[in-house]
């Protein structure tokens, strides 16, 4: 499992590991509803209602909606469409609902369908968008920069905001530049934009433009100054302080709170996140159905993480009923995504028949899908096809190849293997030096049986 620094478009997160532990997956609820009830658990407090800019409250009078409403996602949207708004203020808007700021519920759909609206009412900002994202139009990132220069330059502070990301990416015709990526961000957080404040504290933590100077204390200050104008990326990185002590004492509940509260603004990195803590019991009391739940909430967003992590939940039957078809299922929305967990376990169950009909020729397909992207299970299981012919034609030398690919990649049983394959001189020239250098790494791993060939070996050896 990994958990990553979110990456949005507007908001420029590193992504960074914090653990990689490997598991497997599960599925989707596709009722709106029933997600918000597992994830709307709490009130919003004056407080955050008192954080929400002016132009949102001005915007939700004219529009004639709650701001409750709107946080916790129970109005439609349609009726936006219809009303008479001035086009920087819809982007704005906009933005906050595609991205979950300003403490809302991020819906991607709807606000890309704003910031298309946007950007035929004339909003330069918006129209740059549209050209970055190919939304409406072939996508043009180095025209989209053009646009949001001229916004920029007029005081646009999203517009701002953007290429300080743009700078901080290299994107388009722009060098990637640490040092101009902050001075935009500097100029947009200075009009109090949530996502340039979080921007600003992510230079400090990875030394961007700051002289490459890290600061970690100041990166959570910025993060904190975010977070109060309901940012959920910033929250989701304050998290990832607590859980690694960067900037913050380390501290799991903490972590875990803030993950809840990201969360619940639909940030499905967040939601990945927290789903791990429910199962590892990390900041909070374990309970593989609520892990099963946020898991759920992440693959809505296409998380292929989170439909590997819910795949597994369903091969194992932690959290849910063990259901081998539902887990081929996720298996193969997340392998189509290119998670090579996924790939390789989609290979075992067209090769088993778990889940699905036995077809080797498509384990084959999925395990070279997997091995091309260096998953080590996958290179061993594909070289195990070569070498008994399974799904292909037989080819020992082409399966010495996959399990010396595996075997430097430290996959014991691949080393042990090609030992085999070296000793016997199958696919390969018979050597027996190179059978015990690959037994004894092996064997280093705690593979008894590569441990009992090598001591064989070495004892016939010995005995010449």
């Amino acid at each position: 499992m990994n958990r990553k620094c979110s990456k949005e478009s507007e908001t420029d997160n590193s992504l960074r590991n914090y653990k990689n532990k490997h598991k497997k997956e599960v599925k989707v609820s596709s009722d709106h509803e029933k997600r918000h009830e597992i994830l709307q658990t709490e009130e919003w407090s004056e407080h955050s209602l008192a954080e929400l800019p002016l132009a949102v409250k001005q915007l939700c009078k004219c529009l004639d909606l709650k701001i409750g409403d709107i946080m916790a996602g129970r109005k439609q949207h349609s009726k936006w469409l219809q009303k008479d708004i001035e086009s920087d203020e819809l982007y704005k808007f906009a933005r906050s609902i595609y991205n979950g700021f300003h403490f809302m519920v991020a819906n991607k759909k709807k606000g890309k369908e704003l910031i298309i609206l946007a950007a035929r009412r004339g909003s330069i900002v918006a129209e740059g968008k549209c050209y970055h994202e190919g939304w409406g139009v072939e996508k043009n990132v180095s025209k989209a920069i053009e646009f949001y220069l001229r916004a920029a330059e007029s005081g646009n502070s999203c517009a701002q905001n953007l290429m300080g990301t743009c700078y901080s990416k290299g994107e388009g015709h722009l060098e990637k530049d640490g040092k101009k990526a902050i001075h935009w961000y500097r100029k947009a957080e200075a009009q109090q934009h949530c996502g340039a404040q979080c921007n600003v504290g992510n230079c400090w933590r990875d030394g961007e433009g700051t002289g490459g100077k890290v600061d970690f204390k100041r990166a959570v200050e910025w993060y904190r100054k975010s977070i109060a104008h309901g940012n959920s990326f910033a929250m989701f990185n304050l998290a990832i302080c607590y859980e690694t002590g960067e900037g913050v004492s380390v501290d799991f509940t903490k972590a875990a709170e803030c993950y809840k509260q990201a969360a619940r603004q639909g940030n499905a990195d967040a939601q990945f996140n927290l789903a791990i803590c429910f199962e590892t019991g990390d900041g909070v009391e374990q309970d593989y159905t609520k892990a099963v739940q946020y898991y759920r909430a992440a693959t809505e967003s296409g998380d292929c993480r989170a439909m590997y992590n819910l795949a597994h939940c369903f091969d194992s039957g932690k959290g849910v009923t063990r259901d081998p078809a539902e887990a081929a299922s996720w298996y193969q929305r997340s392998a189509k995504l290119g998670h090579s967990g996924a790939q390789c376990n989609l290979g075992n169950c067209f090769r088993n028949g778990e889940g699905l009909s036995q077809d080797f020729e498509k384990a084959v397909y999925w395990y070279s899908e997997a091995a091309k992207q260096g998953n080590s299970d996958a290179q061993c299981n594909l070289a195990h096809c070569y070498n008994g012919g399974m799904g292909v034609l037989q080819d020992h030398k082409l399966a010495v190849e996959w399990y010396r690919k595996s075997a430097k990649r430290g996959h014991s049983g691949a080393q042990g293997v090609l030992g085999d394959c070296y000793r016997a001189g199958e696919g390969v020239t018979r050597d027996y030096k190179q059978a015990v250098l690959w037994y004894r790494k092996s064997s280093n791993q705690g593979s008894q049986d590569s441990l009992w060939k090598l001591n064989t070996l070495m004892k016939v050896l010995n005995d010449f």
